[in-house]
């Protein structure tokens, strides 16, 4: 890995109503700089980009100005690492700018509204290309690189979400949808449902310009180039490192609920052996009907949720030498001997996964902070044999047929409202709950 690494910044003033956001060399400026971070999170969100560069012949980066930020590698070649666009900057007594920069993924915290339903031979990705598109990304949604997720979209409708919140919505139940026969599990009539985490996880960001559809075992060939995982702990200089064992985000006791005609289902998975352990520690979810249609379907949900959340969370930050082109999401090996004694096996070179990757320029020296956590495996099975599961149902006061119709059709025109008003037509709703068309809510 690079012992000394140079950046610079390339900003040129864009028009963004055009089609397609090219760099015009004649009109971009490059400013060598001295302070540098670059920061990615694994989960569905904006890379972001922070710099100083001195103020030079008067001019200042303006708000939606685009931002090409290019490092040198181990061969010492510029390469180019992030693109992105200026959200705000300031300027001190001395002269000295400090901008915020933030990738094309930011604009996909635009709203969105839409309404997607499953059909057979469309695949999720085709969703999540059309959200983009929904956000106001035309260009970049033609142009995205997607690998075929293998799951058809589900019943999905939306009124003016995050488009961020609807495509992390849409990659989870991808995951929780893949098959859990290789767990030996699977429902009873053989249908395969809902995997664990450890099935593989759907990344989407933006590299470089270009939005990436595609699982974390395939990010570092697609961004790195590399056939093999980079080595975290061979033949770089680590300088900080420490481990968090936490059962703040488990839970022993799983409860999901799901609403239906006149009244609410409840599901409970439950540890046991881990409630006398670590105390109570419950997790609580609302499930929509559109993901889970059936009492089979829900309590195999409520079990495979306690599998994944009855284990200590456990995760190390290192601080090390940087290594161009590291990005959260990627699987990476660490291999750090002493660690065996805290980290199990992590110190035999086991695939860890990349929650968050901060890099950082200073004076010419690259560094790297990550937080890596261990990839979860296949489901626990001894928590499988030895948890309870419990169904119960409690019904509220059963509606006459004129005081639900009444109801629906007050949410109905309120949906409808707030859909047109951001740009929707009354074709997009759909009363979510019930999903019932809107024929039927009318009484038709």
């Amino acid at each position: 890995m690079s012992m000394i690494s140079e950046t610079r910044l390339i900003i040129q003033e864009i028009n963004h109503t055009q089609t397609g956001l090219q760099l015009d060399e004649t009109q971009a400026k490059i400013y060598r700089t001295s302070s540098v971070s670059l920061s990615t999170e694994a989960r569905v969100s904006a890379a972001q980009l922070t710099a100083e560069i001195p103020v030079s012949e008067g001019l200042v980066p303006r708000p939606g100005s685009m931002v090409i930020l290019e490092a040198t590698d181990e061969e010492g070649m510029f390469v180019r690492v992030f693109v992105g666009f200026v959200f705000s900057y300031s300027v001190d007594r001395w002269g000295v700018i400090s901008l915020t920069a933030y990738d094309a993924m930011r604009y996909l915290q635009n709203p969105a509204t839409g309404k997607w339903v499953g059909k057979n031979g469309v695949d999720i990705s085709e969703i999540v290309r059309d959200v983009v598109k929904t956000c106001g990304l035309e260009q970049m949604a033609k142009e995205m690189q997607a690998e075929t997720v293998g799951v058809k979209p589900i019943r999905l409708i939306k009124i003016a979400e995050s488009g961020l919140n609807i495509i992390d919505e849409i990659l989870e139940w991808a995951q929780l949808k893949a098959t859990a026969d290789e767990n030996g599990v699977t429902t009873k009539g053989g249908k395969d449902y809902a995997a664990t985490r450890a099935g593989e996880r759907w990344m989407f960001f933006d590299n470089c310009g270009t939005l990436v559809l595609c699982t974390a075992n395939q990010m570092v060939k697609k961004v790195l180039g590399w056939d093999e995982p980079p080595v975290i702990g061979t033949g770089c200089a680590v300088t900080e490192m420490s481990m968090d064992v936490s059962i703040d985000d488990c839970a022993n006791q799983v409860w999901l609920l799901r609403a239906g005609n006149g009244g609410m289902s409840g599901w409970k998975a439950e540890d046991p052996e881990r409630v006398s352990q670590w105390g109570p520690i419950t997790y609580y979810e609302k499930i929509d009907n559109a993901y889970c249609r059936n009492d089979e379907q829900m309590q195999l949900r409520a079990a495979i949720e306690l599998c994944s959340r009855d284990i200590e969370k456990r995760s190390i930050n290192i601080t090390t030498l940087g290594l161009t082109g590291l990005r959260a999401g990627m699987l990476v090996r660490i291999n750090i001997p002493w660690l065996a004694d805290y980290f199990g096996e992590v110190s035999k070179s086991k695939l860890v996964f990349l929650d968050s990757v901060t890099h950082n320029w200073e004076e010419g020296t690259h560094t790297m902070s990550l937080k890596a956590d261990s990839l979860p495996g296949d489901i626990d099975l001894d928590i499988w044999k030895r948890m309870t599961t419990t169904v119960t149902r409690t019904k509220s006061k059963k509606e006459t047929v004129e005081e639900r119709r009444k109801k629906l059709m007050a949410a109905y025109e309120y949906e409808k409202q707030k859909a047109i008003a951001m740009g929707g037509t009354e074709s997009t709703i759909w009363e979510v709950n019930s999903l019932i068309t809107v024929d039927k809510l009318k009484g038709n």
